[in-house]
C-alpha cells in the first residue's frame, strides 16, 4: 500500500474501498484497490488487489473494510509527500500506459451533463482510459443490445400485468374469487419488477466490468471531480466514468485527442460518448 504521509510500525486501517483492477490476476506493481477515508473522499492509499482484507459495512455500492499491515518507520519517500494543510483532499497518481516516445497529458472535470441526477460533480469516480474508440464504442454497443432487448421484453410484462392488476377486481361477480385473482396478478406482478432490478442490475455490472478491462489506464477524481492522467502515448481516447447506488446510475463517456503534450481539458458536461449505461432506466 502506498499512503499519504509518514507512519511507523504495525498499522490496522479502516477505510472505504473501491476496486479499479480489472478482473485478471494481480502483480505487486499493479493497483487494483483504492482506499479513500470516505465514500468519494480523500484517497489514502493503495492495496494489491489479492491482499487480505476484512470488510465490515457495505452501503450504497461502497465497502468499508479492515487492513493490517506494516509501515516503514520514517519519513515519506523522497517526492512523495503527504497533502499540505489546507490543500484539501489528495486525489491519487494516475496509472497510463507508457510509450517509449513521447507521452501526454489528459485532464479534466466531472462535471454534471444536462439533466443528470444528482446534479453534482463526480468526485471520488474511478476514471478509465479506453484506446481505439471507435472500436472500443462498437463492441460496447454490441454488448448492451442484449440488456436493452431483455429490458424491453420485461418492460412489456410488467404492462401487461400492470393491466390485469387491474382487471383482476372486475374478473369475477364473486368477490372472493375476484380478490384472489387479485393477488395473484399482483404476486406475478412483483415477481416481474423484481426480474427486471436484477437484470438492469447486471447489465449495469456488465457494462463496468467492460471498461474495467479494457483499460489502458485509470485514475480516481478528488473530491471536487477533477482528475489527471499523465503519461500516455499521443493518440484518440475514450475517457469513461461511471457511479451507480441502489437506485440510480450515471456515466460520463468523453473523446480526447491527445497530442505529445497536455490535451485541452475535458468538460464533464460536454461528454459527447455513448452512455456507458446505454441509456438503460
Amino acid at each position: 500500500m502506498r499512503a499519504s504521509g509518514a507512519a511507523a510500525g504495525a498499522a490496522i486501517a479502516a477505510a472505504c474501498l473501491i476496486l479499479i483492477g480489472g478482473s485478471g490476476g494481480s502483480r505487486a506493481d499493479e493497483p487494483g484497490l483504492v482506499l479513500l477515508d470516505a465514500p468519494r473522499g480523500a484517497w489514502l492509499g493503495e492495496l494489491r488487489r489479492d491482499a487480505p482484507i476484512q470488510v465490515i459495512e457495505e452501503r450504497d455500492g461502497w465497502r468499508r473494510i479492515r487492513v493490517e499491515g506494516w509501515v516503514h518507520d520514517g519519513p515519506s519517500p523522497a517526492g512523495s509527500p503527504g497533502p499540505a494543510a489546507g490543500a484539501g483532499p489528495a486525489a491519487p497518481p494516475s496509472t497510463g500506459a507508457r510509450a517509449g516516445g513521447a507521452t501526454g497529458v489528459l485532464h479534466g472535470l466531472l462535471s454534471p451533463k444536462p439533466g443528470m441526477e444528482p446534479a453534482t460533480a463526480g468526485g471520488g469516480l474511478v476514471v478509465l482510459v479506453l484506446a481505439d474508440p471507435q472500436k472500443t464504442d462498437a463492441d460496447h454497443k454490441a454488448l448492451g443490445e442484449p440488456c436493452r432487448a431483455a429490458l424491453a421484453d420485461l418492460d412489456r410484462r410488467v404492462a401487461d400485468l400492470n393491466e390485469q392488476v387491474r382487471a383482476s377486481l372486475n374478473s369475477s361477480s364473486n368477490f372472493k374469487e375476484a380478490a384472489q385473482n387479485n393477488d395473484r396478478a399482483k404476486a406475478a406482478l412483483q415477481s416481474a419488477q423484481r426480474e427486471r432490478t436484477d437484470r438492469l442490475t447486471q447489465c449495469r455490472e456488465k457494462a463496468e466490468a467492460f471498461f474495467s478491462e479494457r483499460a489502458v489506464a485509470r485514475t480516481v477524481s478528488d473530491a471536487a471531480g477533477r482528475f489527471e492522467i499523465a503519461g500516455l502515448a499521443p493518440g484518440r481516447y475514450r475517457v469513461v466514468a461511471m457511479e451507480r447506488t441502489a437506485t440510480a446510475a450515471r456515466g460520463w463517456s468523453m473523446s480526447a485527442d491527445l497530442g505529445s503534450a497536455a490535451a485541452a481539458p475535458l468538460e464533464g458536461r460536454a461528454a459527447d460518448g455513448p452512455d456507458p449505461y446505454w441509456g438503460l432506466r
